[in-house]
């Protein structure tokens, strides 16, 4: 395919995106969201996009995993936050010897790193006053974010309720990607 075509290729599939993307943030079903700090790296990293699915959960309940975007009020300020569920409601879960229990059984999570999750450089004295044991009240959850040295997440605000949770993520991109994979991720689901 020569150069012209190729470029019309792309020019084209933006334009469509941009309609669907539109006429789908329109009718409300999806929303993009700004990742705004580390907590969630190596994941998605600063001012990367996620387009968030806020009729996910209409129909199903949050699954352990899930990368979610939900509403949060500290100290009087409400903000939008992305992290991932790691504990279901009504589940005990446990942060000891550097390992993450649910009801009293490791488990592997494959989203984090193999670092320390307990008096973590970064966090200093704050974590020492979070508790690392939770039996989750029904309707909540536990969410932590990938970057467990660097996340403000459950073990600092405690749990998110379900009816706070804004929706899922369904897809990413990076702000530094360029245009050829933007449109190959679009298109197939993949960057490679």
């Amino acid at each position: 395919m020569n150069k012209k075509k190729m470029l019309f290729f792309i020019l084209l599939s933006l334009i469509i995106l941009a309609a669907i993307s539109e006429a789908l943030i329109f009718q409300g079903h999806y929303k993009a969201f700004r990742i705004p700090n580390v907590s969630m790296e190596p994941t998605f990293h600063v001012n990367d996009r996620v387009i968030v699915d806020q009729r996910a959960y209409k129909d199903k309940a949050p699954q352990r995993g899930d990368i979610i975007v939900f509403k949060l009020t500290i100290m009087g300020k409400t903000k939008l936050w992305c992290k991932r569920i790691v504990g279901l409601p009504g589940e005990k879960l446990e942060i000891k010897e550097q390992k993450i229990f649910i009801n009293d059984k490791p488990v592997s999570l494959p989203w984090f790193p193999n670092i320390p999750l307990e008096a973590q450089k970064g966090w200093g004295k704050q974590l020492e006053s979070v508790p690392m044991k939770a039996l989750i009240p029904e309707d909540n959850y536990y969410v932590l974010g990938d970057n467990l040295r660097h996340s403000f997440d459950s073990r600092h605000f405690d749990f998110v309720a379900r009816r706070n949770i804004r929706g899922k993520v369904v897809m990413f991109y990076s702000g530094k990607m360029p245009i050829q994979k933007i449109v190959k991720l679009i298109l197939t689901g993949k960057t490679n």
